[in-house]
């Protein structure tokens, strides 16, 4: 049995509360999160979120500096 997030299924604030956990992610649900919030971002309705400054909030920053520290460890597929 697969146990794995699927963040494709999750609106914005379920992805940024999941994010909160984000140090016990596996390689591709951290990048899947990082990549299903940006696409989020991009929706007509959430238009105004286009000014805020994802790197600074603070769920977004520890997934991505987990990212970054276990880049190297990531799986070439």
């Amino acid at each position: 049995m697969h146990d794995y997030m699927n963040f494709r299924y999750m609106v914005g604030n379920e992805i940024l509360l999941n994010m909160k956990n984000s140090d016990n992610f596996r390689h591709g649900e951290l990048c899947n999160s990082l990549y299903e919030l940006a696409r989020r971002t991009e929706l007509p309705a959430n238009k105004d979120l286009k000014n805020i400054d994802w790197e600074k909030h603070e769920f977004v920053k520890r997934a991505l500096n987990n990212t970054i520290r276990q880049l190297c460890n990531f799986n070439v597929f």
